[in-house]
């Protein structure tokens, strides 16, 4: 799946056929900077930009059924540089930027109570980890 023009279309591309099949369209407008995660077989969209209004998102959605959901927005606003990852039916986001500078902040969402929570640890100095978990709380970070 990639969501195209103002990223606000999604289509599904077949990796057998090559063919391309238009989806239903997002509920928001983001321009740049999400960041994309599957978890518990729905695709889950993060934060990003929008370049129309100048604002960094906090916003979530998830596609499921062949329907965006919006979801309980995330605690801070994360553009460009944050990485999703999920693992166990929990989301973690890490870093990112935002209209205040750089951030080392982590959240992780739990999708049975749709709500988000900022972990006490953060990110050392740089913000463009890539991230994967390798066991219960424990992530491989890749700078």
């Amino acid at each position: 799946m990639f969501v195209g023009y103002k990223h606000t279309d999604s289509l599904i591309l077949d990796l057998n056929t090559g063919k391309i099949t238009q989806r239903t369209k997002m509920n928001s407008t983001i321009s740049d900077g999400h960041s994309l995660t599957l978890c518990d077989g729905d695709v889950f969209v993060t934060g990003g930009y929008d370049r129309f209004t100048n604002k960094t998102l906090e916003t979530v959605e998830r596609y499921h059924g062949d329907q965006w959901h919006t979801m309980s927005s995330m605690n801070q606003a994360r553009g460009f540089y944050h990485n999703t990852c999920s693992f166990r039916g929990t989301i973690y986001v890490f870093g990112g930027v935002n209209a205040h500078g750089l951030l080392y902040s982590i959240e992780k969402y739990d999708l049975k109570q749709d709500k988000w929570f900022t972990l006490r640890v953060e990110l050392p100095e740089s913000n463009r980890w890539l991230t994967h978990p390798i066991r219960e709380d424990e992530f491989l970070l890749l700078d």
